[in-house]
């Protein structure tokens, strides 16, 4: 309908990952499950590869669209060396490397529109800087405080196992093992989730159900969301909500709504005109 879409839901992101790798002729089997990063960004996306470059130590990658050639692609050195030249690597840097080159690569195929737009697609947003920096805490599976890293996060989950692989591995868990041993699998993947939370500093919901105190943070958005936008519109699509929702969110309520918590300032302003994730707590006491 010459619409540009800007935002798209989980299941939308698996299968755009999963449609790419096969059109790349890369999709992972059970028995090779592995899939080749590098190969994707420079094979299927046509991006320029920069795996040493002199990025300062707290951003891991960086993505530059450039007009009329190919998007660049830069790996901070630091991490490069520590995941493939270093003899003894340290824990975890060849997956944070191999998670860097996916999340660039969820930037190339889902964002690539917002900085390229096609003349004939209209957008509610001007065109937004050409250049990706994601910072180290960015590149995490579910994290991201801008909504660009958030989705380039989950094209990087479902790039790096992508959903048919993993059903089918949870199938033949099944088979072969028994419901029971699948049961003891999923306890195991519960408790390293509890650590890794407990890792990040993030504490994770302890209420109990009807507790309306937990929640009230939420109700309180909620209730202005449902106020200024959802009681003003009768969506056809969800396509349609979910483009109206992005366009108040991020064009209006981050920006330029003012708060009485903040003493009637943009969250924007409040912040020195940097940032755009929305604080809850900031903004709405229970």
């Amino acid at each position: 309908d010459g619409f540009l879409r800007v935002w798209f839901g989980p299941q939308e992101i698996d299968q755009m990952a999963e449609e790419a790798l096969q059109t790349a002729g890369l999709l992972p089997r059970l028995e090779a499950p592995v899939v080749d990063v590098e190969r994707f960004l420079e094979g299927c996306l046509g991006a320029d590869l920069d795996q040493y470059a002199p990025l300062p130590h707290d951003v891991l990658g960086a993505t530059e669209f450039r007009p009329g050639v190919p998007p660049l692609v830069q790996v901070n050195a630091a991490l490069t060396r520590a995941a493939l030249d270093d003899p003894h690597p340290p824990p975890g840097s060849r997956g944070r490397w191999r998670a860097t080159l996916a999340h660039e690569a969820g930037h190339i195929l889902l964002h690539r529109a917002l900085v390229e737009p096609d003349p004939s697609q209209t957008s509610l947003f001007d065109p937004p800087d050409r250049l990706f920096r994601c910072l180290h805490r960015e590149v995490a599976f579910g994290g991201g405080s801008d909504w660009r890293e958030v989705q380039a996060n989950r094209f990087m989950a479902a790039l790096l196992m992508p959903k048919s692989v993993f059903v089918a591995a949870v199938v033949r868990a099944q088979y072969t093992r028994g419901p029971h041993e699948v049961g003891r699998l999923r306890g195991e993947t519960l408790l390293r989730f509890g650590a890794r939370l407990r890792a990040a500093g993030i504490l994770p919901s302890m209420g109990r159900r009807g507790d309306a105190y937990e929640v009230a943070l939420c109700e309180a958005f909620f209730a202005t969301l449902e106020r200024e936008v959802l009681d003003r519109y009768r969506f056809q699509t969800r396509d349609e909500a979910r483009s109206v929702l992005f366009a108040y969110l991020e064009g209006f309520y981050n920006r330029r709504r003012r708060h009485s918590a903040l003493g009637y300032l943009s969250l924007r302003t409040s912040r020195g005109g940097g940032g755009s994730a929305t604080n809850l707590s900031a903004l709405h006491s229970p």
